[in-house]
């Protein structure tokens, strides 16, 4: 399977709380597809209460998660993805 990235995507750096949720949920229900967010952002579940709240198709949004630089080894990617305060929410 190919995943194709819209050409434009919403980055949530610096954004928090309720001001994170409603550009995510505003930018979706705009057109955007593409949401970007990361552990070091401490962002996450405003990210995905963004996405739960829009009215759009959860299939139609990609989430890309980025992995903090250090947990690059294999063991350290799968153990920041499973903690992950966005994984379970952003569904």
């Amino acid at each position: 399977m190919r995943l194709e990235l819209p050409d434009i995507g919403l980055g949530t750096s610096g954004m928090t709380g309720d001001e994170c949720v409603e550009s995510v949920r505003t930018a979706l229900e705009t057109g955007f597809r593409h949401v970007d967010t990361a552990q070091m952002y401490d962002n996450e579940p405003a990210v995905g209460a963004g996405i739960r709240l829009a009215d759009v198709d959860r299939d139609d949004v990609v989430l890309a998660r980025y992995v903090f630089t250090p947990r690059t080894r294999r063991m350290a990617q799968r153990e920041s993805v499973k903690s992950s305060r966005c994984l379970g929410q952003c569904a």
